[in-house]
């Protein structure tokens, strides 16, 4: 009885050192997706000079989206959204809901881009939310947010693009 009890132990031990060294050997076990908003970056159209003497901007807002899990999630949406200065509520544009398509593990993507102004010098906090319907069962459902604001600078022709602020 003692021996055949060694024997059982004996081969658990084994199977889990296997299961062990196959995930070191590079066989990935299997996981959930995780979309995240890697990142908001802001395009410059045009600048100019209202009739009041103030500059303004035009300006593309494009937010990318990563999966870093280790599985491929499915087509999503993600949610644009732009809070106009201290205090505002933000507020989703009537064509701020973008498509999002499939993601491999690793893969990212660029929403296409939507365009924004901050006349009278406003500045324009953006905030992007990944899988914005929760369509996808994430592996961290709590990440798939990110804020930037766009600030306006000034520029001489060849100067730099705005900028956003971390």
């Amino acid at each position: 009885m003692k021996k055949r009890t060694m024997i059982v132990i004996a081969a658990i031990v084994l199977t889990i050192g296997a299961s062990a060294s196959g995930a070191q050997s590079g066989v990935q076990p299997i996981g959930r997706p995780d979309l995240v908003v890697s990142g908001i970056d802001f395009q410059k159209v045009q600048s100019g000079t209202d009739s009041g003497g103030k500059t303004y901007w035009i300006f593309n807002v494009i937010a990318r989206v990563k999966n870093l899990g280790r599985s491929s999630a499915a087509a999503t949406k993600l949610r644009l959204e732009r809070n106009n200065g201290a205090g505002g509520a933000f507020q989703t544009c009537p064509t701020c809901v973008i498509d999002i398509p499939v993601l491999a593990a690793g893969q990212e993507v660029a929403a296409a881009p939507r365009q924004f102004n901050n006349a009278n010098g406003a500045p324009s906090k953006f905030r992007a939310t990944a899988d914005c319907t929760g369509l996808v069962a994430e592996s961290n459902e709590g990440n798939n947010r990110l804020e930037r604001t766009f600030i306006q600078m000034v520029i001489k022709e060849t100067g730099p693009l705005p900028i956003h602020k971390d």
